[in-house]
């Protein structure tokens, strides 16, 4: 049996990724983060797992887009060269 404490509220999610409850709802309702009916039957509920995984997918794809701007800076810069050295 799973453990317990791997089963989270909408509320203990949200601290845990670190955004408000409504973003975290947000997430579930547009699929991309997976829950289940708590033993209640009515409240969602997600696991632990998932909320790292989402996490560091959310990581990744902020580490990707980064990259891309420092690649776009480099490639483009916004100040001439010969401006800066005048």
């Amino acid at each position: 049996m799973d453990d317990p404490s791997d089963d989270l509220s909408i509320e203990e999610a949200s601290v845990e990724l670190g955004m408000s409850p409504t973003a975290v709802i947000q997430l579930l309702e547009s699929g991309r983060l997976p829950s289940h009916l708590g033993t209640d039957g009515r409240r969602r509920r997600m696991l632990r797992a998932d909320l790292a995984i989402h996490r560091e997918v959310r990581f990744n794809l902020r580490q990707a887009r980064v990259q891309e701007e420092r690649a776009r800076r480099w490639a483009e810069p916004e100040t001439p060269v010969d401006d800066l050295l005048a």
